[in-house]
């Protein structure tokens, strides 16, 4: 285990070379009464998984991640952590990498049209017991050895690519780490305006049409604003104001 210094997180850092999942191996350690801060990286993951049960393809070279917390907020607050991963990943890639990096509502971050990361956030509430969030995230730093299935190459990228260095993963997740917790002490103190601002700021999608697939229908509309829970405000062709959540729907921008 590696403490981060100067964190009111004390980041516990654990390697392994392989898991299913680094999300369902923190997990495990949360049921034994972890306490917040662990981070489980792993060099390969055989069961990655991102949102809505989708495969995330996670061979030797990328980096897998996944953070425990416990904050003390309403389950309801804790949706928007996706978001705040999702700043501390653009912050990173923009600051260390010089990367023109950009959030995808919900969970994903792009360069140039591709997909460089994804994060997925789980969560159990226990009445009586112990309440936990974990924050998982896949970065394409450097491509496998073997190439990429077809159905993902047209999507994904890496940052090796963008930035033509060989990505030290060990150094980007610490350089992540350490922006992700200074949004995350304001924001377990319940102060989630500033960073839904940064959230505003990085989202390229706004003030674009969009395409929008929930589970019965697929549809065009206009990206007008996050709200304070989060959530994407869209308009219609129609006028129709509509509020969506992260779990109902799939979006992709036209101009992708």
């Amino acid at each position: 285990m590696i403490a981060i210094e100067n964190s009111p997180l004390q980041y516990r850092i654990i390697t392994v070379d392989e898991t299913a999942s680094t999300n369902d191996l923190a997990k495990e350690y949360a049921r034994q009464g972890a306490s917040e801060g662990l981070v489980i990286t792993a060099k390969r993951q055989t069961q990655g998984r991102g949102r809505r049960g989708r495969e995330w393809y996670s061979q030797t070279g990328g980096l897998y991640f996944s953070i425990l917390l416990r904050p003390n907020l309403p389950f309801t607050e804790m949706a928007k952590t996706t978001l705040l991963a999702g700043v501390a990943a653009v912050e990173t890639l923009r600051q260390h990498y010089r990367a023109a990096a950009e959030l995808k509502w919900p969970n994903d971050v792009i360069i140039a049209g591709r997909k460089i990361a994804g994060i997925l956030t789980e969560g159990s509430i226990n009445p009586g017991g112990s309440n936990y969030i974990i924050v998982g995230i896949g970065v394409n730093t450097n491509p496998p050895a073997e190439p990429l299935p077809e159905s993902i190459r047209v999507r994904a990228g890496f940052l090796s690519d963008f930035t033509n260095l060989t990505i030290e993963n060990q150094v980007l997740l610490r350089q992540f780490l350490n922006h992700f917790n200074q949004h995350y002490v304001r924001f377990a103190q319940g102060k989630h305006h500033e960073f839904l601002k940064l959230v505003r700021c990085y989202t390229r999608m706004l003030g674009q049409e969009i395409i929008i697939t929930e589970e019965k229908a697929t549809y065009h509309a206009k990206a007008v604003d996050i709200d304070e829970t989060g959530a994407l405000i869209v308009k219609k062709s129609d006028g129709t104001i509509r509020t969506l959540l992260a779990a109902d729907v799939s979006i992709r921008s036209q101009s992708i």
